[in-house]
């Protein structure tokens, strides 16, 4: 990866912990459930990754309308809807316009942590699943995706992003919703209301709602059998977690060493590992969710220095 550490700052260091964390998440989960229950796992996983995809696709195009933005593929990639930046990412865009947004991304730290931690495979799943069905929710089910290469993929140099939504695609009545020319009155979007949030509100969100849908998803499809994977699944991460925290703090990084171990935690961690401090669980409750990833992975994680 491209060598910025030299511009960092303690914020940007914090950014990266709270991204990989997210992204050791989901790969140590997905591979979990795949060797646990083989083809049903995969169709868990694969599914979990586009009830997600779907969830920020809702969330971000109500954003953005109540916002007074349209649906449309400059909106999609150029305005913040509460997805945190980081300064690993590389990327260039050859266009970006209402109706089409064409990039190459040139380097993603997801990709490099799943192969780190042995889940590569798993990253190739989230992108196949995840762009699809975000891109498409958000613009009413009638953008074309095609993402012709991945990093997730064995001798690409890129991901390479043609995402289209077309006037002529959409029915009449969409189209002012997602063009200023099909508007009568159209008005200036109140660019304001997309307050800027920090790092760990945003990674904590993304956290939250991928395993939601993981373990929904997984006890709903696969009954007992799947809530166990996920429990196995949640063992295994509190070891992954726990390693990455130990080479980082190793290296000396973000003054780790100045820090309690509570407030490291708070600042490098997405979850809120006090569940009943978080209150999102209200809204992804089902199937114990909570509970599990309290009783499973915060609990012995916290202890995991005892």
């Amino acid at each position: 990866m491209k060598n910025i550490k030299s511009t960092y700052t303690e914020a940007d260091y914090q950014a990266d912990n709270l991204q990989d964390q997210y992204t050791i998440m989901y790969g140590i989960l997905g591979k979990t459930l795949i060797e646990d229950l083989g083809y049903d796992g995969e169709a868990v996983l694969r599914e979990a990754t586009r009830r997600y995809a779907r969830d920020r696709g809702l969330a971000d195009r109500k954003k953005h309308e109540m916002a007074g933005c349209k649906v449309n593929m400059y909106s999609a990639f150029n305005i913040s809807a509460g997805l945190p930046g980081n300064k690993r990412t590389v990327s260039y865009r050859y266009q970006s316009k209402p109706q089409q947004h064409i990039s190459h991304v040139l380097t993603c730290p997801m990709a490099e942590i799943w192969d780190r931690y042995g889940c590569f495979d798993i990253g190739r799943i989230y992108c196949e699943e995840f762009h699809f069905t975000y891109y498409n929710t958000y613009a009413f089910g009638k953008a074309k995706v095609n993402l012709a290469t991945t990093l997730t993929e064995r001798g690409t140099d890129c991901c390479s992003f043609n995402v289209i939504l077309r006037p002529s695609d959409l029915p009449e009545e969409l189209r002012p919703r997602c063009f200023e020319e099909y508007d009568s009155e159209p008005k200036q979007p109140d660019l304001s209301y997309f307050k800027p949030i920090s790092a760990q509100e945003g990674y904590g969100s993304l956290y939250l709602r991928l395993y939601y849908y993981l373990v929904s998803t997984a006890c709903e499809s696969a009954g007992e059998a799947g809530k166990q994977s996920i429990m196995h699944g949640l063992h295994r991460l509190v070891l992954a977690a726990s390693e990455y925290i130990r080479t980082k703090t190793a290296k000396g990084k973000e003054n780790a060493a100045v820090l309690s171990e509570a407030v490291y935690l708070e600042l490098n961690y997405p979850a809120r590992l006090n569940v009943e401090k978080e209150s999102m669980w209200n809204q992804y409750s089902r199937y114990c969710a909570k509970e599990i990833f309290r009783d499973e992975f915060c609990r012995p994680f916290m202890a995991r220095g005892d």
